[in-house]
């Protein structure tokens, strides 16, 4: 059940709720990589944030924010 994409100070904004379960995935990607930020984050229902600076979605595979 994905949403669409929320725009806000240079970054999309996605939300996924998992059907059927209570988990979900939130991403934060720059609007233009390199302009309007470095960081691409990643949250779930665990409550980790993680982040990759690389042009690509972050996982949870990604190093937490510190």
């Amino acid at each position: 059940l994905a949403q669409d994409p929320v725009q806000k100070q240079g970054y999309r904004f996605t939300y996924t709720a998992l059907a059927g379960q209570r988990q979900f995935t939130l991403t934060a990607n720059p609007t233009q990589h390199g302009q309007t930020g470095n960081r691409h984050f990643f949250t779930s229902e665990t409550g980790l944030i993680t982040f990759t600076e690389e042009d690509r979605d972050a996982t949870a595979a990604d190093p937490v924010v510190p």
